[in-house]
């Protein structure tokens, strides 16, 4: 408990320093850090409600070192993504949600959106099923699969955006849109789908078009 207790702490006084690009610079140097804080994001359905806030502080931290701008943002994005849990830490959070609080996936949700800049982590990204079928069912539904779980908007807002940053680019913008229409026709819902661009911001985004039939 105490070592839990002290690396909260420590997780709360680096999430403060990280809003200077120059304590991030220096974040970067030191041995192991970033690894370690991506370690604290291990998702078990068994962990305790502290170890929870543990992940949620975690995935906080890497948040706002991920949103840096300029070359740091860019060697502290590339950092996170070459770190071979990362993405498996991701995909669990997002599989094993129903036990997790707003607090947890929501973050989890911003950082893929984030790493999405990047065009291999968004390639990466965009083929775990996992990860697109627990976006769009959120996005969508606003619920778990189960329908235990009633996520608030910033959750499903969240989710929106981690799916439009995974569409850019013409092969991701097709796979994605067919996975959410077929989602929709196994589903049974009454919406088509898809992904479009907008001209002059050169973003895609999610359309949902309510139709009598699919």
């Amino acid at each position: 408990m105490l070592k839990l207790k002290k690396n909260l702490l420590g997780l709360e006084i680096l999430e403060g320093l990280a809003c200077d690009t120059d304590n991030c610079a220096e974040i970067i140097k030191v041995t192991n850090l970033v690894p370690k804080i991506i370690g604290l994001t291990s998702y078990n359905e068994s962990r305790t409600d502290d170890a929870h806030a543990l992940i949620s502080s975690s995935l906080n931290l890497l948040r706002r070192l991920a949103t840096r701008n300029g070359k740091i943002g860019v060697t502290l994005r590339q950092e996170l993504w070459e770190n071979p849990f990362l993405l498996s830490n991701l995909a669990g959070i997002l599989e094993n949600s129903p036990s997790c609080r707003t607090k947890v996936l929501k973050p989890a949700m911003d950082i893929i959106a984030i790493m999405a800049w990047d065009e291999v982590a968004r390639h990466e990204l965009g083929s775990v099923q996992v990860i697109i079928h627990k976006l769009v069912h959120v996005f969508i539904v606003g619920q778990d699969e189960d329908g235990s779980t009633n996520h608030d908007q910033s959750v499903r807002v969240a989710a929106g955006e981690a799916l439009t940053n995974l569409a850019m680019g013409t092969a991701n913008r097709l796979s994605i849109s067919l996975f959410v229409w077929l989602w929709l026709i196994v589903n049974d819902r009454k919406f088509s789908a898809g992904i479009v661009f907008f001209s002059h911001t050169n973003q895609p985004a999610v359309l949902l078009h309510e139709s009598t039939t699919i």
